[in-house]
């Protein structure tokens, strides 16, 4: 079939024949052939190719790294890396070798717009950023971010709630912050999570990939500073108390977003920020 990999795979052991496909030029991958790789749907067909997307959705990894903790073949990983790569969902990066020569290694990491196509194709954000703009010109923008934040206060209440009674949590902590939201339902919503740091007290983490990244990128006034900021206060009354506090924001141009998370700590201006 055309989306399977080369046979030799490390301890997963799938066998048939490997396919007869470009091999390495100066050290870069070559993206197959149009016929092989047909859509977004083709390039997520294949379990390989779902895990390198996993791996390498908080930060960007040389070939070396992903088969070692993939626990895959070289060749297999430089296979379907190529049709990630064909299909947009991954990009290749290079960073200076610092004191060595030659040319550093590569380095492959997710799309910033990471987008599997569909048929048909369909635009929501078109409609969000119709909503949002005639919110802003029915209610002028100050009502409007307030509106909005209620609307995302209520959102995040609602996401603990839901989760507080579908997994039987009976205290929030971080530990059980971490593994029912970060890697729960922000997972669910397609939003990888790393945790940079963690006490009985805080968690410190960044997430990657935002659910409506684009119109944020456009309007962060009202999605990030007001709709946003809502549900993680929503978030924090239903933990309750807890305190978070936003680092870094993909909607203002940041890589990704950042977020600490205090328990305990005192109290927060409610309502939008910026």
């Amino acid at each position: 079939a055309p989306c399977r990999g080369p046979a030799t795979r490390g301890t997963r052991g799938e066998s048939g024949p490997a396919p007869a496909t470009p091999g390495p030029v100066q050290g870069r991958l070559s993206p197959p052939p149009l016929s092989e790789a047909r859509d977004g749907h083709t390039a997520l067909a294949s379990r390989v190719r779902y895990e390198l997307l996993d791996a390498l959705s908080t930060r960007p990894k040389t070939v070396r790294e992903l088969t070692g903790e993939l626990k895959m073949h070289r060749l297999t990983a430089r296979y379907h890396l190529g049709f990630l790569l064909r299909e947009g969902l991954v990009r290749e990066v290079r960073t200076p070798r610092e004191g060595k020569a030659g040319r550093p290694p590569a380095l492959y990491q997710t799309a910033r717009h990471v987008r599997v196509p569909g048929f048909p194709p369909r635009h929501f954000e078109i409609i969000a950023r119709a909503a949002l703009t005639s919110l802003l010109e029915a209610l002028g923008e100050g009502d409007a971010r307030h509106r909005l934040y209620a609307k995302g206060k209520e959102l995040g209440k609602g996401l603990v709630a839901g989760v507080t009674s579908s997994k039987g949590v009976k205290k929030w902590s971080p530990a059980s912050f971490e593994e029912h939201i970060l890697h729960g339902s922000f997972r669910d919503f397609g939003v990888s999570s790393e945790v940079l740091a963690k006490s009985d007290k805080a968690i410190h983490y960044r997430s990657f990939g935002c659910p409506f990244l684009e119109l944020a990128e456009q309007m962060p006034d009202v999605v990030c500073d007001a709709l946003d900021w809502g549900f993680h206060d929503g978030i924090d009354e239903a933990l309750g108390p807890a305190r978070t506090e936003r680092l870094r924001c993909m909607g203002h141009g940041d890589p990704f977003c950042e977020y600490t998370v205090t328990w305990g700590a005192g109290g927060k201006p409610a309502g939008p920020r910026g």
